[in-house]
């Protein structure tokens, strides 16, 4: 299970917000599993354009407005290499993400994934 939270916004104008009680913005998140073998992988290793289905996303899982997170259904995962993409929806509004990913057995490595255009 995932679960995806706003630690702070930047709207149009620059303008930033850290209060929580003020976040009103719409949030979500794909994690997509790579056909990766090597990790952590390069900058610019993995195609954007291969990222079409994901294999969990929070579109099947609870939202929480006033809190802007969101969180998915529990899901088994093979083991392998994966992009977690989080979103705010909202064009020209960026965020500064917490994520937690709950897991069973194995240990998690997480390491953050560069990619520039």
């Amino acid at each position: 299970m995932m679960r995806l939270a706003i630690t702070s916004v930047t709207g149009f104008g620059g303008v930033t917000i850290t209060n929580p009680e003020e976040f009103k913005v719409c949030i979500g998140m794909n994690l997509y599993r790579t056909n990766a073998s090597v990790f952590p992988m390069t900058p610019n290793q993995y195609p954007l354009t291969g990222l079409r289905h994901a294999t969990v996303s929070t579109s099947g899982g609870s939202y929480t407005w006033n809190l802007s997170a969101a969180v998915s259904k529990k899901e088994k995962l093979a083991p392998g290499i994966y992009i977690l993409v989080p979103t705010t929806f909202e064009p020209g509004v960026c965020a500064n993400f917490e994520v937690s990913l709950y897991t069973v057995g194995n240990v998690l490595r997480v390491v953050p994934y560069v990619h520039s255009s």
